[in-house]
């Protein structure tokens, strides 16, 4: 069964992501990243500038910083000189929004935990209505992770 993310980041670290097409995140998250699948999907979400959704993708490969190993990617980490975030996966683009101000999904009333990093989205009716949002702002069908639970 797939799931589905929320991938919470400042503008310039989304925008690096989204162009690179990898996400990473911080050791103390590699509980959350060890529960990633390929396959699962995940959303962005921009919290201070944005504060909305600004694409969605889905889970290429993680990289296991064990085998691989990370170069310094985003600003932060290019500043130190030092890799921050080790726990890392590619993916495939499904959506990004061209102009996130106007197009990104608005995420008010929707429960969702939008800590720095990634997080799940499991409340059942916040994937319902982010799945309706999705489909009525973008014109895309994201799977759900509930095979057949969220109606279409």
């Amino acid at each position: 069964m797939i799931k589905w993310l929320i991938l919470c980041s400042i503008e310039e670290n989304c925008d690096v992501a989204i162009n690179q097409t990898v996400w990473g995140v911080k050791p103390r998250l590699k509980r959350v990243w060890d529960d990633v699948l390929r396959g699962d999907i995940a959303f962005f979400y921009v919290p201070k500038t944005i504060k909305r959704i600004i694409g969605v993708c889905r889970v290429k490969e993680k990289l296991d910083p064990q085998v691989y190993s990370p170069a310094p990617l985003w600003h932060d980490e290019i500043e130190q000189n030092r890799v921050v975030y080790s726990y890392r996966f590619k993916f495939n683009l499904i959506h990004v929004s061209d102009d996130p101000l106007i197009q990104g999904i608005d995420v008010k009333g929707l429960r969702l935990s939008l800590q720095q990093g990634i997080s799940h989205i499991r409340d059942e009716k916040t994937i319902y209505e982010l799945h309706r949002r999705v489909k009525l702002k973008w014109n895309i069908d994201v799977p759900s992770p509930q095979a057949g639970s969220v109606k279409k």
